[in-house]
């Protein structure tokens, strides 16, 4: 992994629509991303879908330094039962620590969960709920890095609790869908 990554986690009960649409959006761009896994074995999303995580935690943990963002396609309650694994604590807070975006389900899911205590270490807090559908996420995602790949060494704005920012200079649009 060269380039900076994504990484969405990937455990039992997990979020497959919103996993698969951020991974295929941001692979058809070209973009770096993985699938770590919580567990050593393969897990079963929400619906009963099965995705191979590319990394174990462990080995994502090696690859700090280059992460964009990290996507936690869950809802509170699913995250809630993962909040006492300390290998997802040190994960989060040295990926937060770099600078990487937070994917999350909605503001409770800070509020009532260990997140609360190193959120402010995120660039910025994406909510997944504040979209209507998992697509439209994974196109802003991809709309954000691509804006980052095209202002590298620019000043982009700080942390942004409403999981929108603007850069200094003009997003792109990207057409076809609303939030």
């Amino acid at each position: 992994m060269q380039n900076p990554t994504t990484f969405v986690l990937w455990g039992d009960q997990f979020e497959e629509d919103i996993a698969v649409n951020v991974v295929t959006m941001l692979r058809a761009q070209g973009l770096s991303v993985a699938i770590v896994g919580m567990t050593a074995r393969n897990c079963a999303g929400k619906h009963g879908i099965i995705l191979h995580p590319d990394l174990t935690l462990s080995t994502a943990l090696t690859h700090i330094t280059k992460i964009d963002c990290v996507a936690l396609p869950c809802t509170t309650t699913v995250l809630t039962l993962l909040d006492n694994d300390p290998r997802l604590q040190r994960f989060l807070h040295a990926a937060l620590q770099t600078g990487a975006r937070l994917l999350v389900h909605q503001p409770r899911t800070i509020l009532e969960t260990s997140l609360r205590d190193i959120v402010h270490l995120a660039k910025e807090i994406i909510y997944f709920a504040n979209y209507n559908e998992p697509i439209g996420v994974a196109q802003d995602l991809v709309q954000k890095l691509i804006v980052r790949e095209n202002t590298a060494g620019k000043n982009m704005t700080g942390h942004n609790m409403t999981g929108h920012s603007v850069p200094e200079s003009s997003l792109p649009v990207v057409g076809g869908w609303e939030r």
